[in-house]
């Protein structure tokens, strides 16, 4: 009925939401740790990385949101060819969007930083050493929005769920706490990129089993 196929769609849209919470809790915990290691300069520099971080937010996003209908569409016409060639599309298409922007935050460090804040500055020198580190985020980061959007458009929402959750509080939490107490300032700037490394680490295992299985 009608109130059976609003709570489903509310329930495969969760994850997007939820998704969310990666940018909210990054921006949330990421001030608190750098204000308590790097004083006002950490806060500043971490603000000029969060500049930048929803421009590959916005790639995952795209991503996920071009394949969508064509999964959608072949899933429900029971094509599995189709909609494994689509993810494949997709999951290549997230690497080379990864790749660019790694190389960009690793290369380009100075530069972006020096769009905002001099380069020179207390929080322009550590904008450009945190750039680097925030580099291996990208790929993961990406991978894992595209491949939630991926187990979202075939009704797969509870691991859509389950993976948003994971990207956004199971992770996540735990690295802004433990890994500074661990590494200092570096371990402010590993923690997304430790988060998301963890999470397309599940989100492959489970994809790998699910393919075990039907054969």
């Amino acid at each position: 009925g009608v109130t059976r196929n609003i709570s489903r769609q509310c329930l495969i849209g969760l994850s997007p939401l939820l998704g969310e919470l990666v940018m909210a809790m990054t921006m949330f915990l990421g001030n608190i740790s750098t204000m308590r290691l790097l004083g006002d300069a950490g806060v500043g520099a971490f603000g000029v990385v969060c500049y930048y971080l929803p421009f590959i937010f916005l790639l995952g996003n795209a991503i996920a949101q071009s394949g969508q209908p064509i999964l959608s569409f072949n899933y429900g016409r029971r094509n599995t060819v189709r909609v494994r060639e689509t993810f494949h599309y997709m999951v290549k298409t997230a690497i080379v969007c990864g790749l660019i922007c790694a190389f960009a935050f690793f290369f380009l460090n100075t530069a972006l930083t020096s769009f905002f804040i001099p380069a020179n500055s207390p929080a322009g020198i550590i904008a450009i050493e945190a750039f680097p580190y925030y580099a291996a985020c990208a790929l993961p980061y990406i991978f894992n929005i595209v491949a939630t959007g991926y187990f979202q458009s075939i009704e797969r929402a509870k691991p859509s769920i389950v993976f948003a959750l994971m990207r956004g509080t199971v992770f996540l939490i735990p690295s802004f706490i433990l890994l500074p107490l661990w590494l200092g300032s570096t371990g402010v700037w590993l923690a997304l990129t430790v988060s998301e490394l963890s999470t397309t680490l599940f989100i492959v295992l489970f994809y790998t089993q699910r393919r075990i299985k039907r054969k």
